[in-house]
């Protein structure tokens, strides 16, 4: 069976465009205050006291932010959950050495970089 690829563009009017760049500048802001409450978590954390940053606090920290941020709280929710969740899912993979769902050993892949997924980044390192 052959494989068939297809390629869209997006054409978006100004005001469209304008809108998701906003939408995602959200998200990115989102995805940089998890690698920040993941940092800090690692900061206090011993292996007397282990403190957690998965996915369950990080959605309660995003409840909090969208009450504090209006430009934040103007934005969708969905999209911001979904990057507190992939960030989790990454996360999870990169500390225990699994491979991220869905990412598959790749023939000619370096050892040092096992597992590969499209857009994952790598994993393990």
């Amino acid at each position: 069976m052959r494989a068939v690829r297809y390629n869209y563009r997006l054409r978006v009017s100004p005001a469209q465009e304008r809108a998701l760049l906003a939408e995602w500048d959200g998200v990115r802001w989102v995805w940089n205050r998890c690698v920040e409450e993941l940092m800090k978590a690692y900061a206090v954390s011993s292996p007397e006291h282990k403190v957690t940053c998965g996915p369950a606090e990080l959605d309660k920290k995003l409840t909090t932010w969208r009450g504090e941020l209006a430009w934040l709280r103007a934005g969708s929710s969905v999209p911001q959950q979904q990057a507190i969740r992939d960030f989790g899912r990454v996360e999870l993979a990169r500390s225990d050495g699994h491979p991220p769902e869905g990412a598959k050993r790749r023939k000619g892949c370096p050892s040092w970089r096992p597992w590969s997924r499209r857009g994952a980044g790598s994993v393990g390192s």
